[in-house]
This record gives C-alpha cells, structure tokens and sequence, in this order.
C-alpha cells in the first residue's frame, strides 16, 4: 500500500459537459489516476468522482457499482498493456533481445503512468481482486493473452517447441515482473533490469534446445 501522506495527490478536475462516450472515457482515466496514486483498494466512486470534478450519481450513470468499476479499468489497462506487447513484437520481428530490451524501455517510459497499477493488479492482495471472481477470471485471460503472444514468438523465432514455449513465456511473465519490482525499490536501473532480463531469457532459450 503506498504512503498516501508522502505521495501527490492529482488536482481534482474541472466539470465540463461532454458526450457521454467521451465522459466515461474522462472517467476511466480519472480512474486509472487514481488507483496509480492511492492503490486499487482506495477507489471508489466517491474519490473518483472528487477527482473527477463530477457528481457521483453521473459516475454511477457509467459505472452501476464499484466492482463494474473496477473490472473495466483492468480491462482498459490490460488492453494497453496487450496492444504494448504486440507493438514490440511487431518492431522486432527477428531479434528477441531487441524485443526484451524494448519492451522494458517501454513498460518505464510509454507506461510509465500505468505500472504500478498494473503490478497491482497483477499480484497485489486488495480486497476486491479477491472478492470479485468475473475481475480475476479476466485478468487470468489477459495474463494468458500476452503470455501467449510471447510464445508464438519463441516458437517462431527462437525455434522452441509450442510446449516449452509456453513454460518459457509463464516464467518470462513472472520474472519480468519480478525485476520491475526490484527496479522500483531502487536496487536496479533500468539499463541494468535490461541486461538481466536478456541474459536470463538467454540461458533459458539455449537451454531449452532454441536458438537466441
């Protein structure tokens, strides 16, 4: 949980009147603000509304309840995160360590705004995660979504079976996560995170049989 007394809180916005597509898209980032800010275990409509600079009864107007909530800022922040994953991949068609070392300058710099939200989410113990079975179930698909991205890749590229493929890619997910951790502690940079992460992947890949 972070320090609330030590961290910036975003100003709250001003109202304007928009459409309401556009409104629930305003919402949404508002919403994205908020748990990067304060967690995931904070939100609720009452803080995004203030945030917001709306009524909660328009935010409720988008957003029935908090678990709705909740389930579609994961699945906007999924997407952002599954549409970043096929961007490297798309970029580096040929070259996993061009791809590794892309895809960790991407996750600080272009999702920079998201990462801790999405550690969060992905392995943080807040309330709602385990309560809410439908937000879990979809965040299971997600993490299998780019998990398999990245195994068609090692198959394709790396000559790995569809099978260690797979295994390769489950640990990649959890490893990477494991290094963004450390990053944030302070105890690497992010060159340094890069050089680990491809000497990991490295190892494994030839000791999987592929080529890197």
């Amino acid at each position: 949980m972070r320090n609330l007394s030590t961290t910036p809180r975003a100003k709250p916005s001003k109202r304007r009147y928009l459409p309401a597509g556009e409104r629930k898209r305003s919402l949404l980032e508002h919403g994205l603000a908020l748990v990067q800010e304060e967690g995931w275990e904070n939100l609720s409509v009452i803080r995004l509304a203030r945030l917001a600079g709306v009524s909660r009864q328009l935010v409720y107007e988008h957003f029935p309840n908090v678990d709705e909530l909740t389930w579609q800022l994961a699945d906007r922040l999924y997407e952002e995160v599954c549409t970043s994953v096929a961007a490297t991949i798309r970029a580096h068609p040929n070259d996993l360590e061009a791809a590794l070392r892309e895809w960790v300058r991407t996750y600080f710099a272009g999702l920079q705004e998201r990462r801790l939200a999405h550690m969060e989410l992905v392995y943080g113990h807040w309330p709602l995660r385990q309560l809410n079975r439908s937000l879990e179930a979809g965040n299971q698909r997600r993490r299998h979504r780019i998990m398999d991205m990245w195994a068609d890749y090692f198959v394709g590229v790396n000559g790995l079976s569809p099978k260690n493929a797979q295994a390769l890619a489950a640990f990649q997910y959890g490893g990477f996560q494991g290094l963004l951790g450390q990053m944030e502690a302070g105890f690497l940079s992010a060159e340094e995170t890069a050089d680990l992460f491809v000497e990991i992947l490295r190892s494994l890949v030839e000791r999987l049989g592929g080529r890197f």
